[in-house]
Formats: structure tokens, sequence, C-alpha cells
């Protein structure tokens, strides 16, 4: 008879109270990185995924072009119902940035962009979040560089 309590040796066995051979039982770990894994990879698409920006927009004075507060043309979007298009009837519209130029800081006059709104089935266009003191567009995402204006 086998020592009581103590592993014998015998491919997993031992012998417990009453003689009886026993398994041990083993936790599966493949179980807890399994649901782990399953859990963190749709965090990890939203946070990897390509958010690429062709386009930043910042609100413009028809008249001056220089730059105003984006409040102006999101109201402006909302009261006359058109999303930035350029009209008579709006005294604001939205100025596009491209990546790689310098969006202007407020009361300054937007360059280096159209008041054209981009063909959107070719670009993106993120509208509005340039730092009011300006700042260069540029391509950002999940806490990296991509999706964001940097300065």
């Amino acid at each position: 008879m086998g020592q009581i309590g103590k592993n014998s040796g015998s491919g997993g066995a031992y012998r417990g109270t009453g003689g009886r051979s026993k398994k041990r039982r083993w936790r599966s770990t493949a179980v807890v990185v399994g649901s782990t894994g399953a859990l963190i990879t749709p965090f990890l698409y939203f946070a990897l995924r390509d958010d690429d920006v062709d386009y930043q927009s910042v609100c413009t004075d028809s008249l001056t072009e220089e730059r105003v507060d984006d409040e102006v043309c999101e109201e402006e979007d909302n009261s006359h119902g058109v999303v930035g298009v350029r009209s008579s009837r709006r005294s604001h519209h939205w100025y596009y940035v491209p990546v790689g130029r310098r969006a202007p800081a407020l009361g300054q006059k937007a360059m280096g962009g159209s008041s054209l709104a981009p063909d959107p089935g070719r670009f993106s266009v993120r509208k509005g979040g340039v730092s009011a003191s300006g700042a260069t567009v540029s391509r950002g995402g999940f806490g990296l560089s991509r999706g964001s204006v940097g300065g």
C-alpha cells in the first residue's frame, strides 16, 4: 500500500484515505487565457484600428476668412440644416486643412486649405477639435499620434 496523502509517483494518482486511487485535478489555464483574449481582442481592434484623418476643419468667417470658434459653424449647421456647405445664407463656414498643414489660431486668416469640402468617398474629415492657438494637422488615434491634431 502507498503512502497516505502523498504522491506515489504513478501518473499523477495518489492514495488518499481508504486506499482508493484518486486522480489529481488540474485546472485548465486555457480557459482563463481564452476568455481573457476574448475580452481584450475587441478592445485592441478599436484601439489600434486605422483612424487616419485626411483633413481637419476649422470654422471661419465667410467674409474675412479668419478663424472663429467651431461652435459658430456647429450652430449654423444645426439651424440651416445644411452641414458643411458654404452658401450665401451662412456668415461662417468650415475650412478644411489637409494633413501636414497648419490650422490657424482663432482670429488668424485661414490659408493652405480649402473652403470646399473634400470628397467624402475618398477622404476622411474631422470637424473641429483644433487647439485655439492653432496646430499642424496630423493623422492619429488611440494614445498614439494618429487621429489627432498635434502642435
